[in-house]
């Protein structure tokens, strides 16, 4: 009921349950009926703007009517413009991604290699590519799966390797690492002793930086026991801790009882 709709908003705030972004955005598609009239005559306008918004030939207006409004911003907004120029430029989209959420589930979970590379060409082409990609080596993997040399029949079955269900996986990840250039003998040698887990049971690149600046002691040991440290590296870090010793040695008793 309209007339309730204050009462009913300060009571959703005083409990929590407000969630403003989404209420501005609900009262100005009301307001003016939204991108195209969506939510004109529609007893629910959130979901009619949605649905509209998700087909990809109005995109443009969608992203257009958001920007205008101040509800499009930031990454979400300059993401949305890029998709919306590449397909005003003709790029297409992977087959069977029809609006946002079918584009979602596809390429997350490509069902096989031409749906895999379609959504990677896509990508590319609008520019929104995570920041860290590597395109060589995902062309790599995709070489091997077309030549039947990979260890898997799909790139969704790669997502197998970050977290091997047992050690034959864990054997084929590795072996494959080494032979496309991925990771070194040695690392291999390594990713199989630990069972391709790092310090603290990280895994993964960033995972395992992101651990080690809060760790560094465990890691550090992770490193040496693992062989992983260079014996420059070791001899660099063990001189580095004898001259802040005997830096703190010659220090005054109130700094020493500090640290």
């Amino acid at each position: 009921d309209a007339a309730h709709h204050d009462a009913c908003e300060a009571f959703a705030k005083a409990n929590g349950l407000s969630n403003s972004a989404q209420n501005e955005r609900a009262r100005a598609i009301q307001e003016d009926g939204g991108p195209g009239g969506c939510a004109l005559r529609s007893a629910d306008p959130h979901a009619s703007c949605k649905a509209y918004c998700d087909v990809s030939a109005n995109i443009k207006e969608c992203v257009a009517y958001g920007k205008s409004r101040g509800f499009l911003k930031g990454e979400e907004l300059s993401k949305a413009e890029k998709v919306a120029a590449a397909l005003a430029s003709g790029a297409k989209l992977p087959a069977g991604c029809a609006d946002a959420s079918s584009c979602k589930e596809v390429c997350e979970n490509p069902s096989s290699l031409d749906t895999a590379r379609e959504c990677f060409t896509f990508a590319k082409t609008a520019g929104i590519l995570p920041p860290n990609f590597d395109e060589a080596r995902a062309e790599k993997v995709f070489q091997a799966i077309a030549d039947g040399t990979a260890p898997f029949r799909s790139p969704k079955e790669f997502a197998r390797c970050e977290n091997p269900e047992d050690d034959d996986t864990l054997q084929k990840c590795v072996n494959f690492g080494v032979k496309s250039g991925f990771i070194s003998a040695q690392e291999a040698d390594v990713i199989k002793k630990t069972g391709g887990k790092g310090p603290g049971g990280c895994r993964g690149k960033d995972e395992c930086e992101t651990y080690c600046k809060e760790h560094g002691d465990e890691c550090f040991r992770f490193q040496k026991e693992n062989g992983l440290m260079a014996p420059e590296q070791e001899q660099r870090m063990q001189e580095g801790v004898r001259k802040l010793r005997e830096s703190l040695s010659r220090a005054p008793a109130g700094v020493q009882q500090c640290v």
